[in-house]
């Protein structure tokens, strides 16, 4: 995917297959994991309520990336929390 999109308004899902994998809402993005992997994307997204993104192509990441230190840390930090969080919220880590 060369693009990643940040949900201004509106409810989308992520599906595999017959199974629902996740929603997304206003302030959360879509498509984090495969701008950062580079591997082509194993599930669709669809839109549940109408809804307005805001799409941010690789290159314009790529090249803040390359060039801000600062940027790319913070950059990263947000992905990982939003990743641990997606992941808190779905089961899939526990803490005792």
């Amino acid at each position: 995917m060369d693009t990643i999109f940040v949900v201004i308004q509106g409810r989308f899902v992520i599906e595999s297959g017959d199974e629902q994998l996740a929603t997304f809402s206003t302030r959360e993005t879509l498509g984090g994991i495969s701008l950062v992997d580079s591997r082509p994307p194993t599930a669709v997204v669809m839109a549940e309520t109408p809804g307005v993104v805001l799409r941010v192509r690789r290159t314009a990441i790529s090249s803040r990336l390359a060039s801000d230190s600062a940027f790319a840390a913070w950059f990263y930090k947000v992905i990982a929390t939003f990743l641990t969080q997606r992941l808190q919220d779905d089961g899939f880590i526990w803490f005792r």
